[in-house]
């Protein structure tokens, strides 16, 4: 939408006293693709599709639209949108053979976790958040690690679907009874306590990751401040930054993932681990603020600001809390 400053001449003096916009000139934009699917438009502006064919009026030029389903493999199409004239754009999902329970592996030895002050001066000046942010994620130390896998995906709606299935566990609360959202089976599961996500593990032959199991996984071999680098980048996460303010399908951001390979490591959702929030060794922090009714939280979701999605930042949520941003993966 074009904007024009509004100015008026008193006394002599110029002076800006308003903006008026001019509504954008438009064009019909008509999307064929399978009735489940989810439209993206330049990644921002979502439709569900609850038909074949979508129609909408979006502004006159170039556009990129996403196609996502469940089950499917994610479909891309630029497409340049003309004034008073129809675009038809027919996208085609193709099944995936994406296997959401792959595990990677991860080597035994010493790993550094945590972080110094000189990285915190970096990530508040660079990326955001305060000193007292990073208190918890203080000293930067060495930990030794046996081999473990971790999960590469989170935990989904229909992998969580097949656990109740089989144990009659209870479904999380915004389900309809045993069923989650339509057209959602790829999603993170949401709305699970620790303890849900325990017995899940449990069940699965698996269990939580340890805290720095899971910033291992995420930060990699050097330690990166994000899964796949140094800066942070707005449309290789689901954060607050995507505008979607909800969580997308598993493993969406591709040039997200860690140097493990594991996918949504920032962002979508934040992640249970198994440890209870304790200073680390070496903290200024007191030992009396450890809390058993507490549990880390890793990786920071689709609400969080970015300085909350770095592999180092800590938080901590009640064991039995329920959170329809928090989800789990699983590690072995």
């Amino acid at each position: 939408m074009k904007k024009y400053l509004f100015y008026v001449l008193i006394s002599g003096v110029l002076l800006q006293v308003g903006i008026i916009s001019a509504r954008a000139e438009v064009g019909k934009l008509k999307i064929s693709c399978i009735p489940e699917a989810y439209i993206f438009i330049d990644g921002q502006t979502a439709y569900l599709g609850t038909k074949a064919k979508l129609e909408i009026h979006v502004d006159v030029g170039k556009h990129v639209v996403t196609a996502e389903a469940s089950g499917y493999m994610q479909e891309q199409a630029k497409v340049e949108v003309f004034a008073d004239s129809t675009t038809e754009l027919n996208l085609s999902l193709v099944e995936a053979d994406q296997d959401r329970s792959q595990m990677a592996a991860i080597p035994a030895g010493n790993y550094k976790i945590g972080i110094d002050q000189k990285r915190i001066k970096w990530i508040t000046k660079h990326i955001g958040g305060t000193k007292k942010d990073y208190t918890a994620s203080v000293p930067k130390h060495t930990v030794n690690l046996k081999a473990y896998r971790i999960d590469k995906y989170e935990v989904t709606n229909s992998q969580y679907k097949k656990f109740i299935g089989a144990t009659r566990h209870q479904a999380p609360q915004h389900w309809r009874g045993d069923t989650y959202r339509k057209n959602q089976g790829d999603y993170p599961v949401t709305h699970v306590s620790w303890n849900d996500a325990a017995a899940y593990c449990k069940w699965a032959g698996k269990r939580l990751p340890t805290e720095a199991e899971w910033e291992v996984a995420a930060s990699g071999k050097k330690g990166l401040v994000f899964p796949w680098g140094r800066k942070f980048r707005e449309a290789w996460t689901n954060t607050e930054r995507e505008r979607f303010r909800a969580t997308t399908i598993t493993g969406r951001y591709a040039k997200g993932t860690s140097k493990f390979d594991c996918y949504d490591m920032a962002g979508n959702v934040a992640e249970w681990t198994a440890d209870t929030y304790k200073p680390y060794p070496g903290s200024t922090l007191s030992v009396a603020d450890a809390d058993q009714n507490l549990r880390i939280v890793r990786g920071g979701s689709f609400k969080s600001k970015p300085f909350m999605t770095t592999t180092v930042y800590r938080n901590k949520l009640k064991v039995d809390g329920i959170y329809k941003d928090v989800g789990f993966r699983c590690a072995r």
